[in-house]
């Protein structure tokens, strides 16, 4: 059996998916892959915060595409996942990710 990433169809639907494969995956040693269907923020932070061990993203081109997938799917001080934006300016907090 070839084993591979598991497309997900619907970001409402990434939750129960991953919230059901997730425990099975790691009761067994198996690392859990997600493939999103774009790159996008929303699809890599649902998939990552919902079990998933690793993200793939389609058609990345450019080495700034690379980069921002793994600024949102590592926390700091490597990237950005866990932090947002309005949050640090309401807080005034001076934490800012090295880009």
């Amino acid at each position: 059996m070839r084993a591979g990433p598991i497309p997900v169809p619907g970001l409402c639907l990434v939750a129960c998916v991953l919230a059901a494969l997730a425990p099975a995956c790691c009761a067994r040693g198996v690392a859990l892959a997600v493939r999103v269907p774009e790159l996008a923020r929303a699809w890599v932070s649902r998939a990552l915060d919902c079990g998933a061990d690793a993200v793939m993203a389609p058609m990345l081109e450019t080495v700034d595409q690379a980069t921002q997938l793994v600024q949102w799917a590592k926390y700091p001080p490597l990237g950005g996942r866990g932090i947002e934006d309005e949050f640090q300016k309401s807080h005034e907090l001076s934490y800012k990710p090295k880009k």
